[in-house]
């Protein structure tokens, strides 16, 4: 690839998140908000270990536009789902939490990389058995999300009734503030 190939394989990803923004946001309100968001996450690591194969421009910036289309549901699903769970005043450290795990994330991502780029015993090139572990990885915690995550609180198989309306007065102390605003 050249330089400019080379930014464009970067770049593209970012034009498929934008494209595909809008169109993910009247999804997320049509259907059920936890079964998409595990939806487009286990998508997303098929089309990650799918980065393990281009071996041209056009392949990486196909497989790098798909990347980013998918994940453009993420960031606004997320935001929904932290405003279902927790109070007004909760949502900055909550979303807090979840971008910071963009971080771990990478902290981790690069010790895997190290420790693959080490083996010299692998029968393709390491930066591809990357993409298949990561993506075998975002997979499984897709197939969890879509299994595990309830819709809401009235759907949490891990709270006991007592919890859930526990959790429900303190979602309608909110909407009795912004009631009376």
């Amino acid at each position: 690839m050249t330089n400019t190939q080379y930014s464009w394989s970067s770049s593209i990803f970012y034009v498929g998140q934008l494209v595909s923004e809008y169109p993910f946001i009247y999804l997320m309100s049509r259907l059920p908000l936890t079964k998409f968001v595990g939806a487009t996450v286990i998508i997303w690591g098929i089309v990650c270990m799918c980065l393990a194969a281009p071996n041209n421009f056009a392949g990486f910036a196909t497989v790098r536009f798909l990347l980013g289309f998918s994940e453009g549901a993420v960031s606004p699903a997320f935001v929904t789902i932290t405003s279902i769970w927790y109070r007004k005043k909760e949502h900055t450290t909550r979303t807090a939490l979840w971008i910071t795990m963009n971080g771990v994330a990478q902290v981790i991502g690069c010790l895997l990389m190290y420790g693959i780029g080490k083996n010299t015993s692998l029968s393709i090139a390491p930066w591809r058995v990357l993409f298949l572990i990561c993506g075998a990885l975002t997979v499984v915690a897709g197939i969890g999300f879509f299994t595990l995550m309830p819709n809401g609180p009235k759907d949490a198989w891990f709270l006991n009734a007592r919890e859930k309306e526990i959790l429900s007065l303190r979602m309608a102390k909110d909407r009795d503030v912004r009631d009376g605003a």
